[in-house]
C-alpha cells in the first residue's frame, strides 16, 4: 500500500531512456518509490561548504589566494562549535528550497536511515603531502567510500606543481603520476586542465564537480565540453555562500548551460547553440551527481525501488508557462521559488514551501543576531570581561539554552542578560588582567573580519579597554 501518492502531474523521470510522463504519477511506500505511471527528480549538489554559510559576503571581489589565506582560513579558524552548528542548518534550509537534499566513518557511516555517508576530504594538493594523498587513496579504497578533493582551481596551482614537482604541466599530471586517481574521486571545480589531463580523468573514472557561479568569480572557465565528450561524469555543485553568495542548484543549472555556450563560442569563433543542451544540464543536476556521490543505485532518477527522493515544481507561474519542453523549462526557466515541496527519504522536508523539520525564522535571527560583525566584537569583549572577573570559561554558563530551547531564546538571554550584565562588569573596579593582551586577541579577528569595530586600549580616564568605530 503507498503511503504517499503524486498525481496529476509531468513526471520528469531523468531515468535510461529521459522519459517525461504527462498527466503522471508516482507512488511513495516507506522510503521507496513504489510505481511511476505516465515528479521531478529531486536534484544532487556533488559540492558545498556548510561551514561557510555564515561567511556569505566576506570574501566577494577578491582572487583565490586572498580569498583563501586573507578571509576564509582565518574565519574558518576562529569557528566555534555553535557557529559551524548554525551555519549548517543555514545551509540546509537554503540547499532545501533550491530541491536538495575510521572511527568517524564506522559511527556515523549510512547513518540517518542511510543518507548521512562518511568520505575523506582533501582540500588541495597545495597542503597535502604524498604520504596523505596515498595513504588517503588506500584507507578510502578498503573501506569502499570515497574521496573529494579541489584539483586544478587557479593557475598559480598548476605552476607551484610543475616547480616543486618536476613536471610538464600540473596537479592532474602529478596526481596520475603517483597513481593517486581513482573512481571513487570527486575532483571538485577541475578548471585548469589540459587535453592529456581529461584523458587521465576519462580513464581513472575520475568525476568532476562543476560549480558554475564560484567558477565565473574566482576561477575561470573549466572545459566541460571536452569532459563530456571523453566520457567524464560531470555534475554540478554550488560551492559554499562566500565564493557564490547564493546556494541554488537550480541558478547552477541556467549559469552551466549559458557560460559554456559563451565558452563555446570564445573558443571556436562561431556560436554553438547546441553545446550543453537542456538535457546535458539537467543530467549533471540529477544522475550524474548522483553517479559523483556513487548513490546512483538508489538516487538521481525516479524509479521503481529507488529511494523516495524527489521535488514538487508548480510550473503554471509567469516565469515557466507555456509549458513546451519539460526539460528545457525546468533548466532555462524555473527559479527557486517554483518549487513547492521536497521530499527526502519518504518524508516531506518542505511542504507547500514551508520547512518541516526546523523553525526558519529562528534559525535566522540566530544568525542575524549571533555573527553581525558589531555583536561579535561586543560577545568577544564580553568573554574576555567574563573570564577575568568571574575564572577562566565561565562565560560559557551564560549560553547554555534552557532545556527545549532554540535560538531565538538563546537570542533572548544575550539581549536581556548578557547585556546589561556586561554593562555592569565595565563599572566594576579593574580586575588584575593584563589588558595588553586584548587588542591582541582582537587582531586576530579583524584579519577575519577587517571591517570589524577595532578594541581601542585605555584612554580619557577610562580604566578598561573600549570599542570604537
Amino acid at each position: 500500500m503507498a503511503d504517499t501518492i503524486l498525481h496529476n502531474a509531468v513526471v520528469v523521470t531523468m531515468d535510461g531512456e529521459l522519459r517525461v510522463l504527462r498527466d503522471g504519477l508516482v507512488a511513495v511506500a516507506g522510503d521507496r518509490i513504489a510505481a511511476v505511471w505516465p515528479l521531478r527528480r529531486r536534484f544532487v549538489n556533488t559540492h558545498v561548504h556548510t561551514s561557510q554559510q555564515l561567511a556569505r559576503g566576506i570574501a566577494d571581489d577578491v582572487d583565490l589566494m586572498t580569498w583563501l589565506h586573507g578571509r576564509i582560513w582565518p574565519y574558518e579558524s576562529h569557528m566555534t562549535e555553535e557557529d559551524s552548528y548554525a551555519s549548517t542548518l543555514l545551509c540546509g534550509i537554503e540547499l532545501i528550497r533550491s530541491g536538495l537534499q575510521k572511527e568517524l566513518y564506522e559511527k556515523h557511516h549510512k547513518t540517518a536511515d542511510g543518507h548521512i555517508r562518511i568520505w575523506f576530504g582533501l582540500r588541495q594538493i597545495m597542503n597535502a603531502t604524498d604520504r596523505l594523498l596515498l595513504e588517503t587513496r588506500d584507507v578510502a579504497q578498503k573501506l569502499n567510500t570515497g574521496i573529494h578533493m579541489h584539483i586544478a582551481e587557479i593557475p598559480y596551482e598548476n605552476q607551484l606543481i610543475v616547480r616543486t614537482k618536476g613536471i610538464d604541466h600540473g596537479t592532474v599530471t602529478y596526481l596520475e603520476k603517483i597513481d593517486f586517481l581513482r573512481s571513487n574521486l570527486l575532483a571538485a571545480h577541475s578548471v585548469w586542465l589540459n587535453e592529456p589531463e581529461i584523458g587521465h580523468f576519462s580513464k581513472a573514472g575520475v568525476k568532476v564537480s562543476h560549480c558554475p557561479a564560484s567558477a565565473m568569480r574566482l576561477l575561470g572557465f573549466a572545459p566541460i565540453r571536452e569532459m563530456l565528450d571523453s566520457g567524464v561524469c560531470v555534475s554540478l555543485g554550488t560551492d559554499g555562500a562566500p565564493s557564490n553568495n547564493r546556494m541554488s542548484i537550480v541558478d547552477e543549472m541556467y549559469l552551466a548551460s549559458l557560460i559554456n555556450k559563451g565558452r563555446e563560442a570564445y573558443i571556436s569563433g562561431t556560436t554553438n547553440p547546441t553545446a550543453l543542451p537542456s538535457e546535458t544540464v539537467l543530467k549533471m543536476a540529477t544522475i550524474n551527481g548522483a553517479k559523483a556521490v556513487l548513490w546512483d543505485n538508489e538516487i538521481g532518477s525516479l524509479e521503481v525501488g529507488k529511494k523516495a527522493d524527489l521535488v514538487v515544481v508548480n510550473p503554471f507561474t509567469w516565469s515557466m508557462v507555456p509549458l513546451h519542453d519539460s526539460i528545457a523549462n525546468i533548466v532555462y526557466c524555473m527559479r527557486t521559488e517554483n518549487i513547492e515541496s521536497v521530499m527526502c527519504n519518504g518524508r516531506w522536508i518542505m511542504k507547500d514551501h514551508k520547512i518541516m523539520n526546523l523553525n526558519e525564522e529562528e534559525m535566522t535571527t540566530s544568525a542575524v543576531f549571533l555573527h553581525d560583525p558589531d555583536i561579535r566584537s561586543l560577545f568577544m569583549l564580553f568573554r574576555y570581561l567574563a573570564n577575568a572577573v568571574f575564572g577562566d570559561d565561565c562565560w560559557r554558563c551564560f549560553f547554555q539554552p534552557l532545556p527545549g530551547a532554540g535560538p531565538s531564546s538563546l537570542v533572548s538571554r544575550l539581549r536581556w542578560s548578557i547585556v546589561p550584565l556586561l554593562r555592569q562588569l565595565l563599572l566594576l573596579p579593574p580586575p588584575p588582567v593584563d589588558w595588553s593582551s586584548l587588542p591582541f586577541q582582537m587582531s586576530l579577528w579583524r584579519v577575519s573580519y577587517p571591517f570589524l569595530p577595532r578594541i581601542a586600549p585605555a584612554r580619557a580616564g577610562h580604566s578598561h579597554p573600549f570599542i570604537v568605530t
